[in-house]
């Protein structure tokens, strides 16, 4: 379960499922985490943020009702956390959150009681860590400085920016995810 960042794991997962005969749901909400808050963001038309929360409240009740042996959950936990565009609410104390530091505590909390829930539950719950992204290291990645033509000519210029490990953003994320899976007794 998770936002778009899941998405990135489903056919590997599907491919896993298929290879041990097991069972596998995917449930998917690009924009929606996995963490009891409220996204407030621009590319929400509307009360999408409660909309939002409600449907990952919907499967976690179900995850709870029926708990499966294993949930692997995935957020783009940077993109919520670090993004101008988002702001987060705790819906238990209606605390609004517009920094990064701010909004990192409200996620943390957020995620340690969505994966409460699960572990609570009897599943094994699995925190997948932010992915990188090759754009997050020196801004946007703009693709018109890569076209077809450009990568036979001067293929050096297509190249992504290497991957930093240690890129302030990503780890910071993969910290808090780290923090929160551990107080939930998630891996």
């Amino acid at each position: 379960i998770g936002d778009s960042n899941a998405e990135h794991f489903n056919e590997t997962l599907i491919e896993v499922a298929r290879s041990a005969g097991a069972e596998l749901a995917i449930a998917n909400r690009p924009g929606c985490p996995v963490s009891d808050v409220i996204v407030e963001a621009s590319w929400w038309n509307g009360p999408g943020g409660e909309l939002c929360r409600s449907a990952v409240e919907a499967e976690l009740g179900q995850l709870e009702q029926d708990p499966p042996s294993v949930v692997v959950v995935a957020n783009a936990t940077d993109k919520y956390v670090h993004s101008d565009e988002v702001v987060l609410v705790d819906p238990l104390t209606g605390r609004r959150a517009t920094s990064a530091e701010d909004k990192a505590e409200v996620f943390e909390a957020g995620l340690q009681r969505a994966l409460r829930r699960l572990t609570a539950a009897g599943s094994e719950v699995v925190l997948v860590e932010v992915v990188p992204k090759p754009w997050a290291v020196d801004g946007d990645l703009d693709t018109r400085a890569c076209s077809d033509l450009l990568l036979l000519v001067d293929p050096q210029r297509c190249r992504p920016a290497p991957f930093a490990a240690d890129n302030e953003v990503t780890f910071g994320a993969n910290q808090l995810e780290r923090r929160a899976a551990t107080a939930a007794g998630a891996v």
